[in-house]
């Protein structure tokens, strides 16, 4: 066989002759371990099944002594045996002759304590082989004995004992017949089950060949372990349990592995026959490769060698045939034509390529450069030849890209920079970004390397311009009076403070910034302000709002502040905006202004009290005086000087529609049933009047057991109902008014409702009212000073006004008894 050392081929076969041998290997270990595997788990069934027989014998071992025992209750001697407390020396031979007869080895007698009273022994070797330790053994397993168990094993030592347990009726004593597995009960079950089977206590200070994790696999896997010690034997270990429940110890079974041998010897045939068969199949079609393929594939070889020398592109091979080989030849000239055509787009990309690029040798000495790279630098001049990359670059950029450039390694061979270069030509100073590639062989050997600039000196111009406004911006943020706080729509993590807000609430940058805004209960007021903004899409904006809000500041103080709030992109990212305004001094003036306000109506209401007093005092009084006056004139006038007569009679009822008109004038002022009798006779007795003076129908509501209330909330409400029903007769031009006075414990409310026209411009809602008096503004004064709240509706169908004010304890009068 002719094969060239070192080629493909020669590395394919050896590759499959490997590949072939190992294989073959593979399926022989495979069947080797597949029948070694079937064999080893028939040997652990096999072994299960016969720990199962012992386990049975044990079992049957365990309630052997049971069915002889139950006669014992109706026998006189052993009814006397477990109530006495002492036996006599017949007793211990009748019960010997007992035990002979059972074949058991031990007979206790258990008190009503559980504490054993006397053991009987079959001979003095169970007495020597159990000794004292039997009777500790025996007193707890009494004591500790379930109720429904009266058979079951015990450890002695290194002994197992199945014990038998009778309870008689009528008798507090208890009788307890055991009998012990000694080493020749043992050898008869070896023999029994032809296999090695010995127990172990785990009191043994030792407990034989068993490991730690071999009591953990005993306890976890249903108290049987399969565990094989060597190639020629197999053991099994199965967990033994007490009377009680309680893990005594372990026997131990062991038999020889005959079909591991039997095995072994099959899959030893099989692994030479198969070998045999595998090696004769691998000559074979090494044979066949070499007569078919070896001669194509060294007439191929050749035909690239020469191509390659000639390295001219397009390959052209002239390989015939339309084998595997013939298909390769032309797939190879097919890549060939392939790479011309990709190295001429590559190319072209390449010199069209804003970018200036060029390629150079260690020396930096130019080996290719692109149209771009030769008009800048090289002045439009083609001809790169003895032309370095330094000598077209200004001192300070070619210093820094020398230094660049030998810092390059194989694990490190790329670098970016951005480099200012000041050309001598009277260009401007330009910003290039100089990519820079050292380029090495497989052996470690620096190749030269590859330079690409572009032209970032309007980015880098706005990037400093970008910089300095933001510099400006900040300084704004800083600097503005009004408290600035940015958060993330997303997260609602708060990303920037300004000081001035710092100042404001006395906090520290530190201790809100990169916290969400939930977790800062000083901005909790200002978060129904920004629930709006948090639920719009991503990219929407929020033109803004504002509200008072009432902030706690870190000493515990508050402030009032004028929150504003709007939203606005940042990139693909949205932030909320809170400026905040302090405007405490504000607020606190317009308190001071409704103190005063609700101080000038007070003076007012009270003013208004003493002019009707005195009006109601002194001048209807005075008007009284002249009206008894004129009746006592009237009859000394001549009743033929009719004209006296006439003028008298005129003069008396001017007089009288005088008092008359000053005593409703006093009573408007202030009525004085609003201080004797409440707010619901006063407004009562003012609707009379009112429809007696006007003519409209005015229906009262009131509730039967509406209570006296303090005069500070009876007088505003009863203005209230006054300037209401001015309102209503000088513009509503209504026929009917609904008055409804209702209460309850926490508030009291008045509405007032009219089927007129309603206003005809809404703007006057919030002028203040329509005409004279208070009008609206004064109305909402009054219970806004009192915290209470007037509300108007208006409609095509009439107004409704509702005024509600809040009550406490101290509000309401208590009713006389």
């Amino acid at each position: 066989m002719k094969l060239k050392k070192g080629t493909v081929y020669s590395r394919a076969l050896a590759i499959f002759l490997l590949a072939s041998l190992l294989l073959l290997g593979a399926v022989a270990i495979l069947t080797q371990l597949i029948i070694l595997r079937e064999f080893s788990q028939t040997e652990s069934r096999e072994l299960k099944a016969t720990m199962q027989r012992v386990a049975l014998l044990l079992e049957r071992e365990e309630g052997a002594l049971d069915a002889v025992m139950r006669n014992w209750p109706q026998v006189p001697f052993y009814r006397g045996l477990a109530q006495a407390k002492t036996a006599s020396e017949s007793d211990s031979d009748e019960v010997v002759r007992s035990l002979a007869n059972l074949r058991a080895d031990f007979l206790a007698v258990v008190g009503p304590d559980g504490r054993v009273r006397r053991i009987f022994f079959r001979n003095d070797i169970s007495r020597r082989s159990l000794g004292a330790e039997l009777s500790v053994v025996l007193s707890r397993v009494a004591k500790e004995q379930p109720a429904e168990k009266n058979s079951g094993f015990i450890s002695v030592g290194n002994l197992l004992c199945s014990v038998n347990m009778l309870k008689i009726d009528g008798v507090s004593g208890r009788l307890m017949v055991g009998r012990v597995f000694d080493q020749d009960a043992w050898k008869f079950i070896e023999q029994m089950f032809s296999a090695e089977i010995s127990f172990r206590s785990f009191s043994e200070p030792a407990m034989g060949v068993i490991s730690p994790e071999n009591i953990v696999d005993l306890f976890n896997e249903r108290d049987v372990v399969i565990n094989v010690e060597n190639a020629e034997r197999i053991t099994g270990i199965r967990l033994v349990r007490g009377i009680d429940g309680s893990p005594l110890g372990y026997f131990k079974v062991s038999q020889g592995r005959p079909l591991r041998q039997e095995g072994l010897h099959a899959s030893s045939i099989f692994l030479i026959g198969i070998s045999l068969a595998g090696g004769a199949l691998v000559f074979l079609v090494w044979l066949l490769l070499d007569r078919t393929i070896l001669a194509r594939i060294s007439d191929l070889t050749n035909k690239l060698e020469k191509e390659k020398q000639s390295g001219r592109l397009p390959v052209r091979l002239d390989f015939r045939g339309y084998d595997e080989l013939g298909t390769l030849a032309r797939s190879i000239e097919d890549l060939a034509s392939r790479l011309e055509h990709s190295q001429d787009q590559y190319r072209a990309i390449v010199e069209d390529q804003t970018e200036l690029i060029c390629r150079f040798d260690e020396g930096f000495g130019l080996t290719f450069a692109n149209e771009v790279f030769c008009r800048y630098l090289l002045k439009g001049r083609e001809d790169i030849t003895n032309v370095a990359l330094l000598d077209v670059l200004p001192d300070d950029g070619g210093g820094e890209i020398r230094r660049a450039f030998g810092s390059l390694t194989k694990e490190r061979p790329i670098t970016t920079q951005t480099l200012e270069f000041s050309f001598s030509d009277g260009w401007s100073p330009m910003w290039l970004r100089c990519t820079l590639r050292r380029s090495f062989d497989e052996h470690g050997r620096a190749r030269g390397g590859q330079w690409v600039a572009s032209d970032v000196t309007t980015q880098v111009l706005a990037q400093k311009q970008s910089l300095e406004t933001e510099r400006r911006f900040r300084r704004l943020f800083e600097t503005s009076s009004d408290g600035i706080l940015l958060i993330d729509v997303v997260t609602m993590f708060v990303t920037d403070i300004n000081t001035s807000l710092c100042r404001m609430l006395f906090l520290a940058g530190s201790d809100v910034l990169g916290k969400r805004l939930q977790e800062l209960p000083t901005f909790s007021p200002c978060m129904s302000l920004i629930s709006d903004v948090s639920v719009l899409p991503a990219k929407e904006l929020y033109s803004g709002s504002k509200r008072e809000c009432r902030l706690e500041r870190v000493d515990g103080t508050f402030l009032h502040a004028e929150v504003r709030c709007a939203s606005y992109l940042v990139g693909d990212r949205s932030y909320i905006q809170l400026n905040f305004r302090n405007i405490s001094d504000q607020v606190e003036g317009e308190h001071q202004m409704r103190l005063l306000s609700a101080k000038l109506l007070r003076l007012q209401d009270e003013e208004r009290r003493r002019i009707a007093r005195e009006l109601h005092d002194s001048t209807a009084q005075n008007l009284s005086a002249l009206e008894m006056n004129i009746s006592l004139l009237e009859p000394l006038i001549q009743p033929a000087n009719g004209r006296a007569s006439r003028i008298i009679k005129e003069t008396r009822e001017i007089v009288q529609e005088c008092s008359k008109e000053l005593r409703n004038i006093s009573y408007l002022l202030h009525p004085p049933l609003i201080d004797e009798v409440g707010l619901a006779f006063a407004v009562k007795w003012f609707v009379d009047g009112f429809t007696k003076r006007t003519g409209m129908a005015v229906h009262l509501a009131v509730d039967p057991q509406f209570p006296r209330l303090a005069a500070e909330i009876e007088m505003p409400l009863f203005r209230v109902v006054q300037e209401a029903m001015t309102n209503v007769y000088r513009h509503s031009r209504a026929d009917d008014v609904w008055i409804t006075l209702h209460h309850t414990e926490n508030e009291v409310s008045l509405e007032i409702r009219d089927n007129g026209r309603g206003f005809p411009d809404p703007g006057l809602l919030e002028a203040g009212g329509i005409g004279g008096g208070v009008g609206l503004a004064g109305m909402r004064e009054r219970l806004s000073n009192l915290g209470g709240t007037l509300d108007v509706a208006s409609s095509s169908f009439g107004v409704v006004v509702t005024a509600t004010l809040g009550l406490d304890s101290h509000h309401v009068r208590p009713t006389a008894d």
